[in-house]
């Protein structure tokens, strides 16, 4: 069975957040939404360890990764920065943090993409600028949809290729 979308996506945001929040890509960090946090329990917290400590952020859950064990929460009467030095040692949290707004990148970053002047035309191998398919600039608007379904109807397509 294969992750859900969604699922897979937050993965991927929690990691960038990851790496963002260590340096890890040179990058400065992305803005952190303001009173939100995500917050990972330990494996053996007790569910009413988790609920007092929820219950002293004044937290309301946005979202349950449970499949990650992550709440992503929204806080009051307590800063991001408070919360974090309340409980970033506490025996409960394995790890607490901000929430950072990310926006992932749309343009491939295989390194032979810019050989694929069809996509992206910059002049790279002598053509000309702009002339292209306007790929990235689509991939801004829409990148699929795994319920579009698409069939190809070609009588020179060879099967044995």
């Amino acid at each position: 069975m294969s992750p859900h979308p969604r699922s897979f996506a937050a993965f991927v945001l929690l990691l960038c957040s990851f790496l963002y929040s260590t340096g890890a890509l040179g990058a400065p960090p992305p803005r952190a939404i303001p009173n939100e946090v995500l917050i990972k329990f330990r494996p053996g917290a007790a569910a009413s360890d988790r609920a007092a400590i929820r219950a002293d952020l004044h937290a309301q859950v946005l979202h349950d990764f449970a499949f990650i064990g992550v709440q992503h929460v929204k806080i009051r009467g307590v800063t991001v920065d408070a919360a974090l030095s309340r409980y970033q040692h506490n025996p409960n949290v394995q790890y607490i943090e901000p929430n950072y707004e990310i926006q992932a990148l749309v343009t491939p970053n295989d390194p032979r993409f810019p050989e694929m002047y069809a996509l992206r035309n910059t002049g790279q191998t002598g053509g000309t600028a702009g002339d292209d398919i306007k790929a990235t600039l689509a991939w801004d608007q829409f990148t699929g949809d795994p319920n579009i379904k698409i069939g190809v109807i070609d009588t020179g397509v060879d099967y044995n290729h």
